[in-house]
């Protein structure tokens, strides 16, 4: 039995994303997406990280393609030491604000 095979907390956060920095994994050349969030329910996380082999395939797509914009999600993320990395997400309706 692996002891190191465990399900990761999940962390759920409620906002939009405001901006997209395209990087790579140094290590492996993976490429990753910088997310820049405004959050509702958290004022301190500022930023999650989209892995191409974290993230659902579904995600990842509307990511490249831009297709986020003006959207208001909950994002299902998991923290990796200081960083959070979004593996999902649900389309919430859109509030007047």
């Amino acid at each position: 039995m692996n002891i190191h095979n465990y399900e990761k907390k999940t962390y759920e956060f409620i906002g939009k994303i405001t901006g997209k920095f395209q990087d790579k994994v140094y290590q492996t050349k993976e490429l990753i997406y910088l997310l820049q969030v405004k959050l509702e329910n958290n004022d301190e996380v500022k930023q999650f990280r989209a892995y191409e082999t974290k993230t659902e395939n579904s995600v990842w797509k509307k990511i490249i393609e831009n297709e986020y914009i003006d959207k208001r999600y909950l994002f299902l993320c998991e923290k990796i030491a200081t960083v959070y990395r979004l593996k999902n997400w649900k389309e919430l309706p859109s509030t007047s604000s």
